[in-house]
């Protein structure tokens, strides 16, 4: 209960008697939640006070501070019921009330009185008491419907984000971050977003495309509108894990395998349509097989078509490796089977792969197309032709000694000419353990460029020469002969026999290797390996057949191909 200074002056014995009277003929008709309301006003020998918040046994009270800074305290009733008491103290303020802090006139059974308070939860929500017989004034009346208080806890605030529509127009996105995490994808910079809509729009484009010009009837159409939407969902949500996810966890590159899929397909679809539909292509044959003719084109726009119609349960069971592996396995197989390159191990080194080859076509297309509308004639090679054999052969040499991976070129090339980008600033602390690597790849990388820049040009001059003379011409066709046989015999010796000859069971006839090694029949090797003459004899194999036979089939298969195709230029067109 307050102070007595709460009240103005103490009561008399008289006025004690005559409440407890009052306050017992109310007893009479007022409910047992009322009584024990009524009862809090009566003078008591000890409070229970509660030491816990789990304390909610009958007459535990409990004190809080409301949203105003005020003390208040709380007492547990019968039934899970209860009533808060009076006013006691603010936080701020003195624990003691003085005369003037109530008004001159106001009944002290107001100030006194206790409301009646139902348990909603971890909340508590005041009742106000509409008892006729108690003399309230305004000020009560208000403190009695008053909002909800939190006695444990507070009441969970609710959290919104801003969605920016317009310059300075927002909305209400009224979800936690675990929330919109399980809604949406979060996405980590400015340019996936960007990306993310410039594809999804691409994907209602190219399917309106298809639409319009009539691919899909009756119920392939409600189909493939699923497939549309399929695709742009899951940029919004996509399937994590995937199944065709190399990864445990969240992938970021999978959201983007329907919809590139998707245009690939749509724009395969419409190609594979004109062409077949076009009356000026002209089929293409090889070794006897017809490509690209109309019928073959109208087929494979069809299998396109039922292709994607299945994409559903083509992603369902993971069928198409990821967008970035499937990128880089096609242009490393152009770059193989086109070019001659070699294997890559990222979608970055594929496209620098591709890309260099490339350039080095279109430098030497010029070349080739002067040397074979120059006229030839027995005892004379044309000149650009030469130039063309010992640029081919140079920067072929040059190509297979480069590593597929530009990151190590590129930090050479940063490290020479753009030293500040590698400079640590000062405030960075400095290691204390440097990685050898990078520096031992840079080193490895400046050597092979040192020797090139001597080998390209010796090799682009002894080519040249052996081009300009007439060899590959004056001994045609016996040189052909010898030399398609003698490749033939050393590719087989270095590729087939020796090697089988050093396997532990030599086409599965021999319990041990013909070609055996010095420490081969010993228990303990103590002294290191002996170098034998067939791993001698192996290696100069693969020197000679990689920088003499091979060069010398391709400059005679290059120049006879080159005099034939000169002497009958209408049949390329040139």
């Amino acid at each position: 209960t307050p102070p007595p200074s709460a009240m103005g002056s103490p009561p008399s014995l008289q006025d004690i008697q005559r409440g407890r009277a009052a306050s017992h003929s109310r007893a009479l008709t007022l409910p047992s939640a009322l009584q024990f309301a009524s009862s809090l006003l009566l003078p008591r020998s000890g409070v229970h006070e509660a030491s816990t918040f789990d304390d909610t046994s009958e007459g535990a009270v409990h004190y809080f501070y409301d949203e105003s800074g005020v003390r208040r305290s709380y007492t547990f009733g019968p039934s899970g019921g209860g009533y808060e008491d009076p006013v006691q103290e603010r936080q701020s303020q003195s624990s003691s009330f003085t005369s003037t802090d109530v008004q001159e006139g106001a009944p002290v059974l107001s100030m006194l009185q206790p409301r009646p308070v139902v348990l909603q939860g971890m909340q508590v929500r005041r009742v106000p008491l509409e008892i006729p017989e108690f003399d309230l004034d305004h000020e009560s009346l208000h403190e009695s419907q008053e909002n909800t208080l939190m006695i444990e806890e507070k009441v969970k605030p609710k959290q919104y984000y801003r969605f920016w529509v317009l310059p300075g127009r927002w909305l209400r996105v009224r979800y936690d971050r675990l929330a919109l995490l399980a809604l949406l994808d979060r996405n980590r910079r400015v340019g996936e977003n960007v990306f993310a809509v410039v594809l999804a729009s691409l994907v209602a484009f190219l399917g309106f495309l298809l639409l319009l010009q009539g691919f899909f009837r009756d119920i392939w159409v409600f189909q493939f509108c699923l497939v549309i939407a399929s695709c742009q969902y899951s940029l919004l949500k996509s399937v994590q894990p995937d199944a065709a996810s190399p990864m445990h966890g969240h992938n970021w590159i999978i959201v983007y395998s329907r919809p590139v899929y998707f245009c690939i397909c749509c724009v395969l679809i419409w190609l594979f349509d004109l062409g077949g539909n076009s009356q000026s292509l002209q089929p293409i044959s090889l070794y006897g097989v017809t490509f690209f003719s109309a019928h073959f084109l109208l087929c494979a726009r069809d299998v396109v078509i039922v292709f994607t119609l299945c994409f559903p349960l083509i992603f369902l069971f993971g069928l198409l490796p990821q967008v970035n592996t499937f990128i880089m396995c096609l242009l490393e197989q152009v770059d193989t089977h086109i070019f001659g390159g070699t294997a890559t191990t990222s979608p970055l080194s594929a496209l620098h792969s591709v890309l260099r080859s490339v350039l080095v076509a279109a430098l030497l297309y010029g070349f080739c197309l002067g040397a074979i509308k120059a006229p030839w004639d027995d005892l004379h090679v044309p000149v650009l032709f030469s130039v063309f054999c010992g640029l081919l052969l140079a920067l072929s040499y040059h190509l297979s000694r480069q590593s597929s991976d530009p990151t190590v070129l590129w930090s050479l090339i940063r490290s020479r000419f753009l030293p500040d980008l590698d400079s640590r600033s000062p405030e960075e602390p400095p290691l204390e353990i440097k990685d050898p690597l990078p520096e031992k790849l840079r080193n490895s990388v400046k050597e092979t460029l040192h020797s090139d820049l001597v080998m390209c040009p010796l090799i682009a001059i002894i080519t040249f020469a052996i081009s300009a003379s007439t060899v590959f011409i004056a001994l045609q066709p016996a040189l052909s002969f010898v030399l398609y046989a003698l490749a033939g015999a050393v590719g087989f010796l270095t590729h087939y026999l020796v090697p089988q000859l050093r396997k532990q069971l030599p086409w599965f006839c021999f319990a041990h290797p013909v070609l055996r090694s010095r420490e081969y029949s010993q228990f303990e090797v103590r002294d290191a390996a002996q170098l034998m003459w067939f791993e001698k004899l192996y290696a100069w194999l693969q020197c000679v057949e990689k920088y003499f036979i091979y060069p010398a089939v391709i400059l005679n298969s290059l120049t006879t191909e080159a005099r034939a195709i000169s002497a009958q230029p209408e049949k390329l067109g040139v």
